[in-house]
């Protein structure tokens, strides 16, 4: 896989994978035809550059989720090959929650993320206050 990114780069530090990833294009660069689509994909984005920028990782399952719906929001169905146990757990079981997205529509992902992202940051502790994960379990947030 390629290095880690913007959302991935988000698992370093708050927990995100650090991958390249297609980002969805600028509101100003969308047809004119598509109403909602600019909200929806600025929404997703603020949402990706908060959670890049939380100093508490989150809990280890909502940050798969959330990386497995970010990648399927932007470059769509997984047509990656497995990764090895080698490469470590925590990348075969964000690729398996990738992977089983299957052919869900981007747009219904980047919903998906939108909303759950917004859930797990209601639920979130405060900033500096202690997490549920421990140092082993804690996941990338994305």
């Amino acid at each position: 896989a390629a290095p880690a990114t913007a959302p991935a780069a988000a698992a370093t530090a708050a927990g995100a994978p650090a991958e390249d990833h297609a980002v969805p294009p600028p509101a100003d660069a969308l047809p004119d035809d598509a109403p909602g689509l600019a909200d929806a994909c600025n929404a997703f984005l603020d949402l990706a550059d908060e959670l890049r920028a939380r100093r508490s990782p989150l809990p280890a399952s909502a940050a798969t989720t959330l990386q497995a719906l970010y990648d399927q929001a932007t470059q769509g169905p997984c047509g990656e090959a497995a990764p090895s146990w080698v490469e470590g757990r925590s990348r075969r079981q964000r690729w398996e929650a990738w992977r089983a997205l299957g052919g869900m529509a981007r747009m219904d992902a980047m919903q998906a993320y939108i909303s759950f992202a917004r859930s797990v940051l209601e639920a979130a502790p405060p900033e500096g206050a202690s997490g549920e994960a421990d140092a082993a379990g804690r996941g990338s947030a994305v």
